[in-house]
């Protein structure tokens, strides 16, 4: 970057906490239907990429949990 670029660029890392608030506000899960063994996952958010990456670890980690029992 040269030195006369007086662009700012700022990070922010995502605490554990607040991205737990964040995904509860848009969560939707519920049974497609009664003594069925298939859910239905949604999530909004005004950020599609991270709704996708959230929805795709939620899901990551319930194979990794189903596979275990």
């Amino acid at each position: 970057i040269p030195e006369n670029d007086m662009d700012e660029f700022n990070f922010h890392f995502n605490h554990p906490t607040n991205v737990m608030y964040r995904l509860m506000g848009g969560l939707n899960v519920r049974e497609v239907g009664k003594g069925i063994n298939i859910m239905s996952l949604s999530f909004k958010s005004t950020n599609p990429i991270f709704a996708s990456d959230a929805l795709n670890a939620i899901i990551g980690e319930y194979r990794i949990f189903d596979r275990d029992q």
